[in-house]
């Protein structure tokens, strides 16, 4: 039997439909649990669309907004008070975005195992990591990156509205769109990116954000410009920072097991190509460096803040099993 039928076959009728299982049925963590419980307050006890402001958490809009349709959704179906059940469909709906996003993912980029294998770092990870800004933030750049390798000049203006929801995560995850654009060069190198319409898309959510802080969101750019201070960033020597952000890879190897295998697999690569094509390397390692400088720039080494590590990861696996000749998706 050739091999990638049968790696297909165990794939998505064992592995899959267990990994789903096993990824719906762990219960929500007391961050994801928080990040939900303060859009029920926001629902409950604010009116709409203002509750998103004065409802306080510390992470900005885009990952209120995350919660909120998770809540929105999962109380339709089940009580809000049934913790369990409430729980169980919010990982479901979760799930549900996520693999959808994947699949276009994998089947703009293509590649035999771009869909097992970036399923897999988004769902075999530590249940810390899951529904956390980060975490959401990475799925939407999957997306703008599969939305860029397009030529359609219109799939780059919503591109660059992604962008800014990217930002809004937690506002230095807005550093990802360095890498999303590294991402895309290297993986179709002869792609056209239309500049223009992704600075359009960019301007335009950008602006919609500003009009409504202006308006109904008043305290929302002070809360994130507040968060910086209440997360302590930057408070502590750079000779502390860099010995932790090493120390803390070898902790987020052991719950995002890609990191291990990407950092290897990463280094051979750029040691391959170093003396193949210039431009190709600085792309690469502007897309490594960008990630390890969201994490540092955090400066607390929390294990989720490494999963941004994903992105050149997943990148890299791909490059190396076919650079720059992949074939289409095979499901």
């Amino acid at each position: 039997m050739d091999f990638q039928v049968a790696f297909n076959r165990i794939f998505y009728f064992i592995m899959f439909p267990v990994i789903s299982l096993s990824y719906i049925l762990v219960p929500l963590t007391n961050d994801a649990r928080i990040y939900i419980g303060v859009e029920y307050i926001a629902d409950k006890f604010y009116p709409y669309p203002y509750g998103w402001d004065l409802a306080w958490e510390i992470k900005p809009i885009a990952n209120r907004l995350m919660a909120w349709v998770m809540y929105k959704v999962a109380s339709s179906i089940v009580s809000f008070e049934n913790a369990i059940a409430f729980g169980i469909v919010v990982k479901l709906i979760a799930l549900g975005i996520i693999t959808a996003i994947i699949f276009y993912f994998a089947w703009t980029v293509g590649g035999k195992w771009t869909f097992p294998l970036t399923f897999v770092a988004f769902t075999c990870i530590g249940n810390f990591v899951i529904l956390q800004a980060e975490y959401w933030a990475l799925v939407w750049s999957l997306l703008a990156i599969a939305l860029l390798l397009h030529d359609n000049e219109n799939y780059h203006w919503i591109a660059g509205i992604l962008f800014v929801l990217i930002a809004l995560f937690k506002g230095i995850t807005g550093l990802l769109c360095i890498p999303i654009l590294c991402a895309v060069l290297l993986l179709k190198p002869n792609v056209r990116l239309w500049l223009w319409e992704i600075i359009l898309g960019f301007g335009t959510a950008g602006g919609i954000f500003i009009i409504l802080n202006a308006t109904i969101w008043p305290h929302m750019i002070p809360d994130m410009i507040m968060s910086a201070q209440v997360a302590r960033v930057g408070q502590f020597p750079f000779w502390m920072y860099f010995m932790s952000i090493t120390a803390f890879l070898y902790s987020a190897a052991m719950y995002i097991p890609l990191v291990s295998v990407g950092c290897i697999v990463g280094l051979f690569y750029f040691i391959k190509t170093f003396y193949i094509d210039k431009l190709a390397i600085l792309l690469f390692a502007a897309m490594w460096f960008v990630p390890f400088l969201i994490i540092y720039i955090q400066g607390e080494f929390f294990v989720y803040h490494y999963v941004v590590l994903t992105l050149p990861i997943l990148v890299t696996l791909i490059l190396w099993d076919s650079p720059m000749d992949r074939k289409e998706i095979v499901i």
